[in-house]
């Protein structure tokens, strides 16, 4: 989520909650099914009779449903293969998401699972601070169904998104440090180099991610899938592993997640945007943050292209940058021309 650049703290309390109760719900998300996955499974490994040219060229395009296509074309499971392209899944996510059976069983370990706690010092201790998936202190998100409860760890009120997005950034193997308590999380040399996990370790990270992935898939049937320009305040890597919060609207929110006077804006062109800020009205209607960040999350393992100096939607980047100036720098020295300097251009 976007409000939580680098700052891990939260509410303050220590009440555990017990959601480790099996959902009768877990019978009702519908995902790729056993056939299908094990379609999608029999196309990637005959994607090594694909010309690596052709697929090149689609990749850098990020046509990824002409390299399905291109997959279903040179395998022997073709009566098949239209179910998966309707399913308008990326070809990382039909690698690696689970079943609806595998979700539920990992979902239900993880439902207890506690963030450890974090001083008023900035030290990091092993005392439990509350429940990654509902604040003790709210009723935000309790009628959330259960296909997209994965969603929760990220983008709710406790959420541990900085974790999940550190993992998927840095882990070697699928495994990466964790923090040791009493460590000084706010110190400047964690923030600039530390490549360890605050509050999980490598097999609640992996089942964090996995959750997620399956409930991004949900999300997108309920709600569709976002395609047109988003901003983004703050880094951006368009090669990342990571997923990255954008925003559909632009918001003071884009300004505060900058470090000092070394600002940056992002200006992005997407067509598969997961639409949080649909599943946030609609379970947690009173929170004003997050219906002001409008958030979109990009996919991560999604390429993006950079285009700054191209020429293109060079009226879409002149309107952003005036939008930036009234809303923050009209009344200090940086100059419109300044902004618009700032900003990187990406489809």
């Amino acid at each position: 989520m976007i409000t939580q650049n680098l700052s891990y703290s939260s509410y303050i309390g220590n009440v555990p909650l017990n959601y480790t109760k099996k959902s009768k719900q877990c019978s009702e998300p519908q995902s790729i099914n056993t056939n299908k996955k094990k379609t999608v499974q029999k196309a990637l490994a005959y994607s090594a009779a694909v010309p690596l040219v052709a697929l090149g060229i689609l990749a850098f395009k990020g046509k990824l449903s002409g390299i399905k296509k291109l997959l279903c074309k040179n395998t022997n499971v073709n009566k098949n293969c239209q179910a998966i392209l309707n399913d308008n899944i990326s070809i990382q996510q039909a690698k690696n998401i689970c079943s609806k059976e595998e979700y539920c069983s990992t979902l239900e370990k993880l439902l207890g699972f506690e963030k450890r706690y974090i001083s008023s010092g900035g030290i990091i201790q092993n005392t439990k601070e509350g429940n990654v998936f509902y604040r003790y202190d709210s009723q935000a998100y309790r009628n959330v169904p259960e296909e997209l409860k994965g969603l929760l760890p990220y983008c709710g009120e406790a959420d541990i998104s900085a974790d999940i997005n550190m993992f998927l950034k840095y882990n070697q193997n699928g495994k990466l440090g964790t923090v040791k308590e009493g460590t000084l999380v706010y110190s400047k040399e964690f923030l600039n180099g530390n490549k360890e996990l605050l509050h999980l370790d490598s097999d609640s990270a992996n089942d964090f991610v996995k959750c997620l992935d399956y409930s991004l898939e949900q999300l997108d049937k309920r709600y569709g899938t976002y395609n047109g320009f988003i901003y983004r305040g703050g880094l951006f890597d368009g090669n990342a592993r990571q997923f990255y919060s954008t925003s559909s609207q632009l918001n003071p929110v884009q300004v505060r997640c900058q470090r000092g006077n070394d600002y940056q804006f992002h200006l992005i062109k997407t067509t598969n945007g997961h639409k949080i800020k649909d599943f946030q009205a609609e379970f947690n209607p009173n929170n004003k943050l997050f219906s002001m960040e409008s958030e979109i999350l990009l996919p991560r393992n999604t390429k993006y292209t950079e285009v700054t100096n191209s020429g293109k939607y060079e009226a879409e980047r002149r309107a952003m940058a005036e939008k930036l100036y009234e809303m923050a720098f009209k009344d200090t020295e940086v100059t419109l021309e300044d902004i618009i300097s700032k900003i990187h251009v990406w489809e």
